[in-house]
């Protein structure tokens, strides 16, 4: 899900003050070991599919327009959503963030100035993807969305069914 970093209410979601000099964040949810894996590993995503493992989110900043980044983007579905939405989104994605026993956020990486990897709440598999992940988060901020999601193409036509089509592949 990319969010414009203007739009974000930082005491909603306050991971973003580090993303305060990017236009937008792109955020993930995925397996702990391969999404931060730097190349594709064969054993790592076998293991990521088909035994519940530890899950990591991912913030990135993006400093390109929102124009270019979505040219060079595959899939583009944007979604309408009032203030409250909006804000159900934020706080679903920041409860999703594993908390310490002093609730502070802990962060797992950080790859680069602009990418940031926190430990996250779930234990991610086959029947618990990214995809999954995305569609409850939706679900929640009251999105006619199905959660029983776990290929791209599943979101897709889901989102597409409630948002505009702007790229597809």
């Amino acid at each position: 899900i990319v969010l414009q970093t203007s739009d974000i209410d930082s005491s909603i979601f306050p991971v973003i003050i580090n993303f305060r000099d990017f236009n937008m964040i792109d955020i993930g949810w995925g397996d702990e070991e391969f999404y931060q894996y730097p190349d594709f590993d064969w054993e790592l995503a076998f293991k990521a599919l088909f035994y519940p493992t530890p899950s990591t989110l991912r913030v990135e900043g993006i400093s390109i327009s929102r124009q270019l980044y979505f040219d060079l983007s595959e899939i583009v579905v944007r979604l309408l959503v009032t203030d409250s939405q909006f804000n159900a989104i934020l706080k679903y994605i920041d409860d999703t963030f594993y908390r310490d026993e002093y609730g502070e956020k802990i962060l797992s990486n950080r790859a680069s100035g602009q990418i940031i990897f926190y430990a996250a709440n779930g234990k991610y598999h086959l029947l618990n993807t990214c995809n999954t992940w995305l569609a409850r988060c939706l679900r929640n901020a009251g999105l006619e969305i199905s959660t029983d999601i776990i290929l791209t193409e599943q979101l897709f036509n889901e989102a597409a069914k409630i948002g505009e089509v702007i790229k597809a592949k």
